[in-house]
């Protein structure tokens, strides 16, 4: 049992080794995503927190993850610093943080090496490991992709988002996607004025994933290779009916 609050904060630290990565990384997703709980917090107060999306987010994400590597081997480096030595230090006349620079930080050296190699080495295992064998499905996606055509899919893309208009203007529903067919391509975007609050009722009340874009858009993304056009109708009609409700 722990006898000290260290012992309680190392044993809480090392804990969280015990997660897949992948359940860390959905858990920033639902904090900080485009309508994360902390994103829409900081937004209430009109704080504009950085996406967690992209460069920024990976390595704020991995830092954490890591972390725990790293806090075992330099508590291990810290705890063999023969306090004697700093001691001694101290008593030739050396300030606290004399002593901190020239005796306690190059004895933990090898610790905080060895710890950041082993950090590179877990950052390009996760980032390597997935791209080699991710190649695989990207191998059949290009396959059923040259299969249809892209001439194909192209028309299927322009027909999706023409009947997603048309069923907009039935409805009564505003969209700013190009009308003229050589202007658009799959996605479709509704205009209203509760946009973010729409995406959420859609995903939450009708299992529709839209994408809210600033500040009033809510997108919807057709993929023609597995997008039908009753799926289009459901849809704008789920969103047609919330508006109206």
């Amino acid at each position: 049992m722990p006898s000290t609050a260290e012992d309680v904060e190392a044993i809480g630290i090392l804990m969280s080794m015990l997660s897949p990565p992948f359940v860390g990384a959905y858990a920033w997703i639902l904090m900080f995503g485009r309508s994360g709980i902390v994103t829409e917090a900081a937004r209430g107060v009109g704080i504009a927190l950085p996406p967690i999306y992209g460069p920024f987010g990976i390595a704020l994400a991995s830092a954490f993850s890591l972390y725990p590597i790293v806090f075992l081997l330099m508590r291990s480096g810290f705890l063999r610093v023969d306090r004697s030595l700093e001691e001694a230090a101290a008593g030739l006349g050396r300030g606290p943080f004399a002593v901190l620079r020239t005796v306690t930080l190059p004895l933990v050296v090898p610790a905080a090496v060895t710890s950041a190699l082993l950090v590179f080495l877990a950052i390009v295992a996760d980032f390597g490991t997935p791209s080699i064998l991710a190649l695989a499905a990207a191998d059949a996606g290009i396959s059923v992709s040259a299969d249809a055509g892209i001439d194909a899919i192209a028309a299927k893309a322009t027909a999706l988002t023409g009947f997603g208009i048309d069923l907009c203007d039935q409805w009564g529903l505003t969209t700013c996607t190009p009308r003229e067919a050589s202007r658009r391509g799959g996605p479709l975007s509704v205009v209203h004025p509760q946009a973010r609050q729409l995406c959420r009722r859609l995903i939450d009340e009708c299992g529709v994933i839209p994408d809210f874009r600033e500040p009033d858009i809510v997108r919807l993304g057709m993929s023609p290779l597995t997008t039908r056009f009753v799926d289009v109708h459901d849809g704008i009609e789920h969103i047609a009916r919330l508006v109206a409700g």
